[in-house]
């Protein structure tokens, strides 16, 4: 994946992205670097991003046959392929 824009710094806990095709990275020196894509990510912009209840990503996207789930700093956001919707759980 390319870069589709500069990195982007001053956020909160001065926190940093960079959009990609696809997704993006976001990064804070307490939760380290965490690629956001897919349904996943765009459940995590309807949050408001790290400024909603979810906060950074702390954790990879981990794919399963049925699920994807990626954890962040506010819990971990579940995908479930049967009712294609995401969720957080605390």
């Amino acid at each position: 994946q390319y870069p589709t824009g500069p990195v982007v710094c001053g956020k909160l806990q001065d926190g940093c992205y960079q959009n990609f095709q696809g997704g993006a990275i976001s990064w804070t020196e307490s939760t380290g670097a965490w690629e956001t894509h897919g349904v996943i990510r765009t459940y995590w912009r309807a949050q408001d991003f790290e400024r909603g209840e979810m906060g950074y990503p702390t954790g990879a996207v981990k794919q399963m046959s049925d699920a994807a789930e990626q954890s962040f700093q506010g819990g971990t956001a579940r995908w479930d392929a049967q009712t294609d919707s995401v969720s957080l759980i605390r």
